[in-house]
């Protein structure tokens, strides 16, 4: 495959709290299989990156970033994914390191609809 396209950016690499922002669009992709012949197309896969570096702290539940990212393209489902990275969980002073948490890279709308109701008596929000 080779994409042809654009990408903006901004600056990572501040210190936490701070946050990043990436847009990438394929606007000309080629796809080059052996033995079969060549296939163009306009307007690729369009991408776009957040993701927020958490400050450090003492809470009891912490975790370094979050990570949020949206796939499209042309002819598919919008797809997102949301990870947090570098939990770490404080249970009687004993910090146990949980890692990342990632919700599945292909979770779309139909999928978040289609999630079981909420208990009778729960507001629905968390923490």
């Amino acid at each position: 495959m080779l994409h042809l396209g654009l990408r903006v950016s901004s600056p990572t690499g501040r210190p936490a709290p701070s946050w990043s922002l990436a847009l990438a669009v394929d606007l000309l992709s080629f796809s080059l299989p052996p033995g079969a012949p060549l296939r163009a197309g306009l307007l690729g896969e369009t991408r776009i990156d957040v993701g927020i570096a958490l400050p450090a702290g003492s809470a009891p539940v912490r975790a370094d970033a979050v990570r949020c990212a949206l796939r499209w393209r042309t002819g598919a489902a919008l797809q997102a994914g949301v990870s947090v990275t570098g939990v770490t969980v404080t249970v009687e002073g004993n910090d146990l390191t949980i890692g990342d948490i990632a919700l599945p890279a292909g979770l779309t709308a139909a999928m978040a609809d289609s999630a079981p109701p909420r208990r009778p008596g729960t507001t629905g929000q968390s923490l």
